[in-house]
């Protein structure tokens, strides 16, 4: 091996380890992402359930007003009855 071989083997050992360096320096910031990102669904999930535990309420109270309606409209109904017996009498 000749120096002139010598020098373009340092050469390519030196541009493999800067890639190296770079690669692992990459990694670490994609590492940091995929931790902020899982971090970021799971918050996600946690929302999803609230609103999910919302929709359902709103879903359980929309159940209960038309029950109340029903309720309201036979009272209704009920005291015209009774209205009308009265007018009768």
């Amino acid at each position: 091996m000749d120096f002139k071989q010598f020098n373009l083997l340092e050469h390519k050992i030196l541009q493999a380890l800067d890639s190296i360096q770079a690669l692992k320096n990459e990694n670490v910031q994609l590492q940091e992402r995929v931790q902020s990102l899982e971090q970021e669904i799971e918050e996600k999930k946690d929302l999803i359930n609230e609103l999910q535990k919302e929709h359902d309420s709103i879903q359980s109270n929309e159940g209960l007003t038309e029950r109340e309606v029903y309720i309201s409209n036979k009272i209704d109904e009920m005291l015209k009855r009774i209205d009308a017996l009265d007018t009768e009498l």
